[in-house]
Order: C-alpha cells, then sequence, then structure tokens
C-alpha cells in the first residue's frame, strides 16, 4: 500500500508499506494504557517522520456505586502531526534491546531537534507515583510544544512489553 500525504509545511512526501510495518507501540503490563505511533509520511525538507501520536488508557468505571470488574474507555489523547527523529527510534530499539541484560533507566528524545517546534520523549526508569521494579518500570512519556501544551504519562511495563515493542520497531526500520 502506498499513500501520499501533505506536509505539514507544504511539500509532499510518501509513506510505503503496510500499516502493522508503519506502527509501533508500548503498551502497559496490566494492559490498560498505552502509547502507541502510526508514521503518516516523511517531511520532504527534513526528511523527518511526521507521525500521529496516541496515549490511551482504561480505568474502572467512575461516578457509580457500585463499579462493576470491568474496565471502561478512562482516557486518549490524540497528537496528529509529531515530528521524530529517524535514528531517535534505532537508538530507541536498541536501548529496548540492551535494557534485558542491563535493565538501567534510560531516556530516549524522539522529537527533531531541528524544527524546535516540539519534544517526545520515552524512557524506562523509576516514578516515584508507581508501584515498579528493576523488571518492571515505568514507561514515561512526555511531550512539549512551545505553545503551552505539555503532557507526562506513566505506566508500568515488564519484559514482554519492551520486547514487543522493540520487535514492532525492528519492523518500522525494515520498511523504511
Amino acid at each position: 500500500m502506498k499513500s501520499t500525504r501533505e506536509d505539514p509545511r507544504g511539500t509532499l512526501q510518501e509513506a510505503q508499506g503496510d500499516s502493522c510495518s508503519r506502527e509501533w507501540s508500548m503498551r502497559s503490563s496490566s494492559g490498560r494504557m498505552s502509547f502507541s505511533c502510526r508514521l503518516l509520511s516523511r517531511s520532504a525538507r527534513t526528511h523527518a517522520m511526521i507521525c500521529s501520536i496516541e496515549v490511551s488508557g482504561e480505568f474502572f468505571e467512575r461516578g457509580v456505586a457500585k463499579s462493576s470488574a470491568e474496565v471502561v474507555p478512562d482516557f486518549k489523547v490524540s497528537l496528529s502531526q509529531v515530528l521524530i527523529d529517524p535514528q531517535a527510534i534505532r537508538v530507541l530499539r536498541d536501548r529496548l534491546l540492551e535494557w534485558h541484560t542491563n535493565p538501567a533507566s534510560f531516556e530516549v528524545g524522539l522529537g527533531t531537534s531541528k524544527e524546535g517546534d516540539q519534544s517526545l520523549s520515552l524512557s524506562l526508569a523509576q516514578d516515584p507515583q508507581l508501584l515498579y521494579e528493576i523488571h518492571r518500570p515505568a514507561c514515561i512519556v512526555t511531550y512539549g510544544s512551545p505553545s503551552s501544551m505539555h503532557g507526562r504519562w506513566s505506566f508500568v511495563v515488564d519484559q514482554s512489553c519492551v520486547r514487543s515493542c522493540a520487535d514492532e520497531l525492528r519492523k518500522v526500520l525494515a520498511a523504511d
């Protein structure tokens, strides 16, 4: 499948590959939260990846006297045109793979420093607001924009979550 999209800066660039090879995600170990990234196109000017980012979560039903044990959608944040540095995707994949043998905290800036209008990072680290262990760290996603929009989301992941994300990143890089 081949699609053409309009670059936010007025140039065209094609995104190729099937939908699976253009998407990657990090899911929480509980399965109730996730961060996902979908490649939409490339900036012809900088070759940055133009991506749609989504952070979502589920929780027990709020505001009812007796909630069931089932979870319901709790929040969904969509960022429809985030510029990501392709080299940062490679660094993130390498750091995720390394984490399996050396579970040290790390942070990778995914945004493009040349554009300067957005920042996005993903880290595996300690978050004092969550119950975590060395092999069950917090995945922390931070986003910022000079237009006063900022967000931070964190959730606990485990080895299978990290491995799955690294594998999805491998497929994205192979299709690139």
